[in-house]
């Protein structure tokens, strides 16, 4: 079985995004800024079920994190983690050889100046590695996705002491969150997709 995730910041417009990559035959549909405190139902077709975290309330509106699965899926909601703009599902044997997958949908904010920022960006990635590493030893495949507002350039997502596959990117840009990604993958043993699928030169 071929699983068909699609992913896209709505920006709020979640009844227009549903629709749209319904309609592309998507089996997931994750969503990044949904805003529900803006008054953006999440809406939910016949044969999906849906799951949603939303920032809370302290933390001013916007932001918010859902995600659309094919009941046949059988998804579940894993963990959620509002206030970090993330939730995790878990889809028993949607993986090759019946395994089954941790995937997760984040909405990192845009990061703020300053060391109190840079501690909490630090931070995040700290959450997000406990929890990958959750999911492995829960004998699961983690995916993470989402909004990350990191840029990564062409840099390597590998320990610097091994070879590894080069990937594309227009993004000449490579910042301090970036830098928390790229050291992300390298402890986890994780990769960046982008820049790595056939035809992905952008």
């Amino acid at each position: 079985m071929v699983l068909t995730i699609t992913l896209l910041n709505c920006n709020g417009r979640v009844g227009s995004a549903v629709a749209t990559m319904q309609s592309a035959g998507a089996d997931v549909i994750l969503l990044t800024e949904t805003k529900p405190s803006e008054g953006n139902p999440l809406p939910l077709p016949d044969g999906w079920r849906a799951f949603q975290a939303a920032r809370p309330a302290s933390q001013g509106s916007g932001g918010g994190v859902a995600a659309l699965v094919r009941q046949r899926l059988a998804a579940e909601q894993w963990r959620s983690v509002p206030e970090d703009g993330v939730l995790w599902l878990r889809l028993p044997g949607a993986l090759a050889g019946g395994r089954t997958l941790a995937l997760a949908v984040c909405y990192h904010r845009p990061p703020a100046p300053g060391r109190a920022a840079a501690e909490e960006d630090a931070d995040w990635y700290a959450r997000r590695a406990a929890e990958w590493v959750a999911a492995v030893e829960s004998d699961m495949v983690p995916v993470l996705t989402g909004d990350l507002n990191a840029h990564t350039a062409t840099a390597p997502d590998w320990p610097a002491e091994e070879a590894g596959t080069p990937r594309c990117s227009t993004d000449s840009k490579c910042d301090r969150r970036g830098m928390l990604l790229l050291q992300f993958c390298a402890d986890l043993g994780a990769c960046i997709a982008n820049g790595r699928a056939a035809g992905d030169s952008s």
